[in-house]
């Protein structure tokens, strides 16, 4: 009976230890989880942030690239119109050492204009190429000529680059269309003021005529569903050789094979 006692407090003390040391444990584990909890959303905002980082940096190296497309491509346009610039200086330089006199002396004004062809704001227009006549519109406040092209196909044809568009020889879409075909002599970039950037431009030759004037002119495809004529004469068509009554309009017949003053163009 001595020895009961001891015994049991004992094991009551060993127990009371035990359940104290798994209680401890118990809130150690829940400490544990607390922060590895605080830690996994930490993370989780970091990579959130990382994510945001990096869309942002996407986003300015796109508008990056555009701005320096758009650099390249005016840097383009400034180095045509200087080489443009140097060849109109070379041309006058020359013609001043081939004939100084004519550069001081003008020729009575009344015998140029008679020489001159009146063309009235709008006339008519016949094409080699189409085997027809159009309505054009004589404008002296554009450089150059153009003609409607709105879907045009590029193609090769003995090495070269050609293209081929139609014409409605009418004034309605129900008329049928004409087919041409004619190689393309160079390229041009045409800065307008509704676009952020350059446009390349296709320019062809074509042979027209004009009541008795004939000349081979070189034309712009561009888009002229928005515009009344399908075709425009620009300055660099009747310069020197003709004058515009804006008053007048078709002061000119159209034209048929028969009554071309040049049957067959020359070179």
């Amino acid at each position: 009976m001595c020895f009961k006692r001891p015994l049991s407090q004992s094991l009551l003390r060993l127990w009371m230890l035990t359940f104290g040391a798994l209680a401890l444990s118990g809130c150690a584990l829940n400490t544990n989880k607390e922060t590895l909890d605080a830690i996994q959303t930490l993370d989780t905002g970091l990579q959130q942030r990382l994510e945001n980082l990096e869309q942002q940096n996407q986003k300015q190296s796109q508008q990056l690239t555009k701005l320096q497309s758009q650099l390249t491509s005016n840097n383009q346009a400034i180095d045509e119109l200087k080489a443009n610039q140097n060849r109109l200086i070379t041309l006058v330089e020359a013609k001043k050492k081939a004939d100084p006199q004519n550069l001081t002396a003008s020729p009575p004004q009344q015998a140029n204009t008679q020489s001159k062809v009146i063309l009235g704001s709008k006339e008519w227009v016949w094409l080699d190429a189409a085997q027809a006549n159009f309505k054009a519109r004589v404008d002296s406040g554009a450089t150059t000529s153009s003609i409607h092209a709105p879907s045009p196909v590029f193609f090769e044809r003995n090495g070269e680059e050609w293209v081929r568009f139609e014409l409605l020889t009418g004034d309605n879409e129900e008329t049928e269309p004409k087919t041409i075909e004619a190689p393309i002599v160079r390229w041009v970039r045409i800065i307008q003021a509704s676009a952020e950037e350059a446009e390349r431009r296709p320019v062809i030759e074509a042979w027209i005529q004009v009541g008795g004037l004939r000349e081979k002119a070189e034309f712009t495809l561009a888009d002229r569903s928005n515009m009344t004529f399908q075709i425009l004469l620009g300055r660099e068509f009747f310069k020197d050789v003709a004058l515009i009554d804006v008053g007048k309009a078709y002061i000119h017949p159209k034209q048929s094979p028969q009554s071309l003053t040049d049957g067959t163009p020359s070179e």
